[in-house]
């Protein structure tokens, strides 16, 4: 049995635990994260998951600082739920946008492939991820020089997430790439338990998975994940249009996303 072998058994054993458990085992890592750093960060997007990762290292060290990426291309309740967290939770927030838009990235590239971890997907990180959010964190982590991210990855994600703590070997170890640490305390953590720990806390919820039906938040017009086509023609049916026939003809630009949703450069 080789070691990553090993290490997806005892991922698969705890997720399995019983929440109290799994929750004890999680702040043994955030403490253990904070004894290993002198300037970490939390990187959020204002979901369900770094919500409640926020919370949790937050009820160790108040003054970790949030690094958001808004990507120009997000929810609307997302950016007013920011907002609303920024002065209740009183967040200190680094808010970091890229060089380019979505819309620029994706006539240049195309669109992401669903299911990149799949047979038929693109085994790639997209274009669109790295230069919407690798990059700025990039610029980011060179200015602000932390040298610890607490990022929110939980297990039943996909096999991707896990193969972080797979292939690592734990939930802390060395983001080559960024050249700092990088700590998952949530990767046994199912959705499940990220909405009892929402509950059990009283942390508000960002309106967008209730408004939407939704089950995750991002950019909106992401065609990289699973189920995006089900969800984005539930969700803004004239934008699902226009990237279906951009998949097949034209390529969509700025103006449609401006016309139908330019809240996002009025906020």
């Amino acid at each position: 049995m080789n070691k990553y072998t090993e290490t997806a058994k005892e991922l698969n054993a705890r997720i399995k635990l019983p929440y109290k458990e799994k929750l004890k085992l999680s702040k043994e890592v955030v403490v253990a994260s904070l004894d290993q750093c002198d300037k970490p960060v939390i990187a959020s997007s204002f979901g369900k998951d770094s919500m409640v990762l926020t919370h949790l290292v937050h009820s160790y060290n108040k003054d970790v600082p949030i690094v958001f990426t808004n990507t120009g291309v997000c929810f609307r309740e997302t950016i007013l739920y920011k907002k609303q967290m920024e002065k209740e939770m009183n967040l200190n927030i680094f808010e970091l946008k890229p060089e380019q838009t979505f819309w620029e990235i994706v006539k240049e590239y195309g669109y992401p492939k669903s299911s990149r971890s799949s047979k038929t997907g693109d085994k790639r990180e997209p274009a669109c991820c790295k230069i919407l959010k690798f990059k700025p964190m990039e610029k980011f982590v060179k200015e602000y020089k932390p040298d610890m991210v607490f990022v929110g990855l939980i297990g039943d994600e996909g096999r991707q997430r896990r193969w972080a703590y797979i292939c690592k070997g734990g939930a802390v170890y060395e983001h080559v790439a960024l050249g700092l640490k990088k700590s998952i305390p949530l990767i046994w953590w199912t959705r499940e338990d990220i909405w009892r720990y929402h509950n059990l806390n009283n942390i508000k919820r960002n309106p967008a998975y209730e408004k939407y039906s939704i089950d995750r938040t991002g950019c909106i017009p992401c065609t990289g994940h699973k189920y995006w086509e089900e969800q984005l023609a539930r969700t803004f049916p004239k934008l699902y249009e226009r990237i279906q026939r951009d998949l097949g003809q034209t390529l969509i630009d700025s103006d449609f996303w401006n016309k139908e949703f330019g809240y996002i450069e009025i906020i």
